[in-house]
């Protein structure tokens, strides 16, 4: 992804909170999955996007530190739990046990 616009600092930086316009070219089954997935959470595409992208940090997070990443079949099990997909919630929290 290459960006083709953005508001930028004098020294050319984007500001920590201005958005970046990006051209982004994909399959068209990507591109039905993350219609797909904005239908089915109420989010706009570029939130399924954003919050993927902090899945996957998650996940490569995860297994840069010797760590599995997947589903479980009970919270119990887990050291980190994702939160707040499909909302403004947390993404990531310690387990409690």
């Amino acid at each position: 992804m290459h960006p083709i616009a953005s508001q930028e600092d004098p020294a050319g930086r984007p500001g920590p909170h201005r958005p970046v316009t990006m051209t982004l070219t994909l399959s068209p089954r990507a591109a039905d999955l993350i219609d797909l997935l904005s239908d089915e959470l109420g989010m706009t595409r570029d939130a399924v996007i954003a919050q993927s992208l902090m899945l996957m940090k998650v996940a490569s997070d995860a297994t840069r530190g010797g760590k599995s990443f997947g589903v479980a079949s009970s919270p119990e099990s887990l050291d980190v739990e994702v939160v707040g997909l499909g909302n403004k919630g947390r993404w990531a929290r310690g387990s409690s046990t």
